[in-house]
């Protein structure tokens, strides 16, 4: 397999990220043992230098992985990834169309935030429910045009 190893400053969440020039690339390189695509693992040998690298690619998947720090044996070095599914499949992320349901930064004319409680979101813990509570007066209402109205809220 080809591998070509970067040092991305980016933030893992970024979707378009600036991969810069690449600090190595090699060749014939061996997965260690059996390994899925999205968390592989790959044996190198002792003479390749990887301290600036976080981040590679694998051209034969066409994925791009989150470099977990090395581990040694006596062979060389071990390096775990986990696939950026972010970056891999950008392309395919910016020609989706859809609803945005979830906006963090929202604020009001105040500056307070503002969050939709309609939507169903797991990051934001609300609770909205109404209580209607029917008390019967002990003689009747008065025939009067006059109504009471008891509400209790923030």
């Amino acid at each position: 397999m080809t591998i070509t190893f970067y040092n991305v400053l980016d933030d893992p969440r970024v979707l378009n990220k600036t991969l810069g020039s690449p600090l190595l690339t090699l060749t014939d390189v061996k997965l260690k043992d059996n390994v899925d695509v999205m968390n592989p693992v790959l044996e190198l040998k002792n003479d390749v230098n990887l301290m600036n690298a976080n981040y590679f690619y694998i051209t034969e998947w066409n994925k791009y992985y989150f470099k977990i720090p090395n581990e040694t044996n006596n062979l060389g070095f071990i390096v775990r990834g986990k696939e950026d599914v972010r970056y891999t499949w950008r392309n395919e992320i910016l020609q989706q169309r859809g609803i945005v349901g979830r906006h963090e930064n929202s604020t009001d004319k105040n500056g307070k935030p503002v969050y939709n409680c309609f939507l169903n979101d797991d990051r934001l813990m609300v609770e909205n429910r109404q209580l209607v509570t029917a008390l019967t007066f002990p003689s009747g209402l008065p025939d009067t045009d006059e109504i009471i109205m008891v509400v209790n809220g923030r």
